[in-house]
């Protein structure tokens, strides 16, 4: 009988192989922009390393919080880009 980490890791390996080569052919084709795509990458990969790292030190209530914040400044933003035609 297989581990289920096994199990998850094998599915895991085949969906990442499958989205690899995709995004090689989009980066071919040019339909992505390796300039605005790699900051993005980066981030994404570093932000969850990261956030793995410090969610079993953090409290639901405090993450609860920070996201509240983030959603908050997000949505400033959006309204004041909104209100001066800079969207």
């Amino acid at each position: 009988m297989y581990a289920i980490s096994a199990v998850l890791g094998l599915a895991f390996w085949f969906i990442l192989k499958d989205r690899l080569g995709r995004a090689g052919v989009y980066l071919r084709r040019g339909y992505i922009d390796p300039v605005l795509s790699m900051p993005v990458v980066l981030g994404v990969v570093i932000g969850s390393l990261a956030g793995a790292r410090l969610l079993p030190h953090i409290r639901a209530r405090e993450l609860r919080l920070v996201f509240a914040f983030v959603m908050l400044v997000v949505a400033v933003e959006l309204i004041y880009k909104g209100l001066t035609g800079a969207i």
